[in-house]
This record gives structure tokens, C-alpha cells and sequence, in this order.
């Protein structure tokens, strides 16, 4: 008996024996920072014989980026995250070429999509954190998987522009122009079948911007400033027509629509050689307008009596303020050159920016209303975007060329 224990001893003490001798040549990685991680971020990876890693492959679905560290210590070794095309990669560890370990890790922050529409991307559409349609050029396309495979759902045969609006995966409106003809197309099964519920001849005019809060009840916006309401999806009704427009000319005076409950805003300009910037707004069923100094772009209501929109300062730069929709008092958020944005709510949203000579468009995240931007991603050369939409944290940027980005906020 003495002799099994002496033998059951023996052996215990040669197996911890032979692991010790193995742990001292294991690569062994007990830590990986930042959690959140970004293109472009240094990762730091911590752990046991780290100095023997020779590189690391970066592996999505389809592509795989071998990256040499940066930096390197016996419990420590950096590495930058390159620009990768899906949000879901693999960091894979390889000493001398062989692997060892694999580990699965995602990104946020601004990722570029390979998909691409081949014609300028004009509007998007959210529907969840998977869905989205995009209008590009005539064509109707659609996203089941966060962005990255898309469908042509319909080709119109004409311009569509940003005349596109989805108010679940089924239900959608699609505004064409043929000749001087404006209509509207429905569908009531996402796109398989499409009926049309508008057909106006507008002559210089079209319809610029759709919003719909449920399946019947809706506005068109027209190049003009005309605001049409529908409460049957069938009968629209002119409810407000802007008294100072050119309607003689071809141009686009009016540009976006933003509605919350019943409350809407839209901005545009004035008629005429000397045209000036205005915004329209509708509270409590109520239509007024307001001149402003310089041009205002892009606007969106973050609840019934606030809003967030693009205007250019007496410096002729774009810039981002915030109003109340009763006083109009516009208060500048910083002093950040600003083209467009998106806001989830009153803090935090995404801004586009550029570079000072404009060849590109800049990606910024903020987290308190739009006074400080961090978390920049530059967009290659002559990348610009053109429309953007959320669904809670996760956004599609459209773009000139057919472009396309994911953006994941924290």
C-alpha cells in the first residue's frame, strides 16, 4: 500500500513536472484592449510568451489582413487594427506561421461595406438592425444582414433620388419622375408588387421627400415647398403651400422633411434671384415660416419642440446648431465644420465633417449634444457621403459612386 501511494506521488509530481516545462514555451494570451475596438485602434495584447507571436491575421468572411505588430514585450505586443470591410473578424495568433489561437472580436465605429450600388446611393431607409433599403439611381435595393449582401428589389426605370420611404420591411413609398409627371408608388409586400396612390403633373416641380407614420397616414414634400397629407394612403391633400417660392424655375428650393408625432419642419428658400433661407414648421396643426440670414440644410426633430440642423455661418462654413422649434433661436453646438449628421437622441449622433480642402468626407461621434467630436474616421479621396439612418446604435452611410458604410455606436 506504501508502495502504490509512494508511485501515485511520483507520478502526480513528474505530470506538474512535464506542465511546467510546457507553460514555459506557451504562448498564452490572458488579455486584449481596448474591448471597444475601432479601424485603426492599437490593440494591446497581454499574456504569457507574447514576444513569440510573428504576426496576426485579421479574418472576416471573406478577407484576411496579415498584420506585423507594431511594438512588442515578453507580456506585451501591439498591433493596429486595419480597415476591414465586416464588423465580425477573427484575431488569429501566429508564432513562426503556425496558429495557435483564435479569438472572436467585433468592431464599432465607422466600417467600409465592399458592396457596391455603382450609382450615387441617395437615400436609406432603417427598418431594424439588420434591414435597410437603399435608393440608388432607379434602382430599389434591400438588406437582410446589417449591410453587407444586398437585392434589387425593383428597378423604376427613373431617377429616384431621395423620394424613398419605408415604414417596416413591408410597407414603402418610392416617388419617380417621368417627364413632368410626379407619381407615387406603394407596396404592401416589400417591393414585390407596387400600386400607385399619387400622379401629379407638377410641370417644374417633383416631390423631394416622403414621411409616413403609419400605413395610411403620410405627407409629400415637393421642390417647391408644397406639403400634400394623406390620411387613407389614397386622397393627398394640399395642406400647405409656401407663398414665396419660384415656381417658374427648374431648381430644387426645398430640400428635407423632418416629423415627430405632429410636429414637422422642413428647409428650403425663398423665390427669385435673391432667395433666402427658410424654414417651415407645423406645430399643434399650426403653419409657420421664417427667413434666415444663410443656408440651412439638413434638419431633424429629436422630439416635438427640438431640433438639430445644418447652417452655414457668416463665414460661409457648415455648421451644426440646435433650436427650439418655437423660438428659432439657433445656438451654434461648436466650432467644427459640419455637412451632415444623424442623432439617436439629444446627445448622441454622428456628424459628417471633411477635410480642410474637401477631398473627403470625416466621420465624428458625439456624446453630448454635439459640443465635443471624437472617434474620427477619414473616408479615402474623393469619398463623400449623401444620406445616413439609424435603427437604436446601428446606421448606413450612403455615398457618391455607389459607396457604403456601417457606422456601430458604442
Amino acid at each position: 500500500m506504501k508502495n502504490i501511494l509512494k508511485l501515485i506521488i511520483l507520478t502526480l509530481l513528474f505530470s506538474c513536472s512535464n506542465e511546467d516545462n510546457v507553460d514555459e514555451n506557451e504562448i498564452l494570451i490572458t488579455g486584449i484592449t481596448p474591448k471597444k475596438i475601432r479601424i485603426g485602434d492599437t490593440l494591446i495584447i497581454r499574456g504569457k510568451n507574447v514576444n513569440k507571436i510573428s504576426s496576426f491575421d485579421f479574418k472576416t468572411v471573406d478577407d484576411t489582413w496579415n498584420i506585423s505588430p507594431v511594438e512588442r514585450g515578453l507580456d506585451e505586443i501591439k498591433v493596429v487594427v486595419p480597415i476591414m470591410t465586416n464588423e465580425n473578424f477573427d484575431l488569429i495568433v501566429l508564432p513562426n506561421s503556425s496558429t495557435i489561437n483564435s479569438t472572436s472580436l467585433n468592431l464599432i465605429g465607422t466600417i467600409p461595406i465592399k458592396f457596391n450600388f455603382n450609382y450615387d446611393a441617395t437615400s436609406v431607409k432603417a427598418i431594424s438592425e439588420k434591414v435597410f433599403f437603399v435608393a440608388a439611381g432607379s434602382i430599389l435595393w434591400k438588406t437582410i444582414d446589417g449591410g453587407y449582401n444586398w437585392e434589387l428589389i425593383k428597378d423604376f426605370e427613373f431617377y429616384i433620388g431621395s423620394s424613398m420611404f419605408f415604414l417596416n420591411e413591408n410597407q414603402g413609398w418610392v416617388e419617380i419622375s417621368d417627364n413632368s409627371n410626379s407619381m407615387v408608388y406603394y407596396t404592401s409586400d416589400g417591393g414585390v408588387n407596387f400600386e400607385k396612390v399619387f400622379e401629379k403633373n407638377f410641370g417644374n416641380k417633383s416631390i423631394i421627400q416622403i414621411y409616413f407614420s403609419s400605413p395610411t397616414e403620410g405627407y409629400l414634400l415637393t421642390t417647391k415647398g408644397e406639403i400634400y397629407q394623406t390620411n387613407d394612403n389614397s386622397n393627398f391633400n394640399l395642406i400647405y403651400d409656401f407663398p414665396d417660392s419660384d415656381e417658374g424655375s427648374g431648381s430644387t428650393d426645398f430640400f428635407n422633411l423632418s416629423v415627430f408625432n405632429n410636429t414637422l419642419i422642413t428647409s428650403g428658400t425663398t423665390g427669385g434671384s435673391d432667395a433666402k433661407p427658410v424654414l417651415i414648421t407645423k406645430k399643434d396643426n399650426i403653419f409657420n415660416y421664417s427667413i434666415f440670414d444663410n443656408v440651412i440644410k439638413n434638419i431633424q426633430l429629436i422630439d416635438e419642440s427640438q431640433a438639430y440642423l445644418i447652417k452655414k455661418t457668416s463665414g460661409l462654413e457648415d455648421k451644426l446648431f440646435f433650436t427650439n422649434i418655437t423660438s428659432l433661436n439657433l445656438e451654434e453646438t461648436s466650432s467644427k465644420r459640419m455637412h451632415d449628421f444623424y442623432f439617436l437622441n439629444k446627445n448622441i449622433g454622428i456628424g459628417v465633417s471633411s477635410s480642410s480642402n474637401y477631398g473627403h468626407h470625416i466621420i465624428f461621434e458625439t456624446y453630448d449634444g454635439g459640443k465635443n467630436w471624437k472617434n474620427k474616421y477619414k473616408f479615402k479621396n474623393f469619398e463623400y457621403s449623401l444620406d445616413i439612418d439609424f435603427y437604436n446604435n446601428i446606421g448606413l452611410i450612403t455615398g457618391k459612386r455607389g459607396r457604403l458604410w456601417k457606422h456601430i455606436l458604442e
